[in-house]
């Protein structure tokens, strides 16, 4: 078996902390939610998700802090919307990870 030297870099955290942020099913849920409604979503939308307002706030908050997604302010209210920039980003370097892994390990049958 060939062992090569890797190393960890940046893209590694990157990925990982983008992992760990969507693990928890109600963050996906609100992905899903964002990417449906569209740019600068209300947040009386996410009543669908019958959660209190105190947990989907904490959740909403959390992934603002991570750059998931982003939030504007208007009219007293706070509108989120999916931080396009970080999910292309993402979605190429997990693509590329998943990529390696099929030329690396995966041999044809």
């Amino acid at each position: 078996m060939n062992f090569e030297k890797l190393t960890i870099v940046e893209s590694d955290s990157e990925l990982s902390n983008f992992a760990r942020a969507l693990a928890i099913p109600v963050r996906i849920a609100i992905i899903r939610i964002l990417i449906i409604n569209g740019t600068w979503v209300a947040p009386d939308v996410f009543a669908e998700l019958q959660l209190g307002t105190v947990t989907i706030d904490r959740h909403l908050k959390a992934m603002v802090l991570l750059k998931i997604i982003k939030e504007k302010h208007y009219n007293r209210k706070i509108y989120y919307s999916i931080n396009e920039a970080i999910f292309i980003k993402i979605s190429n370097e997990f693509m590329a990870l998943f990529n390696f892994f099929k030329t690396s390990c995966v041999k044809p049958e």
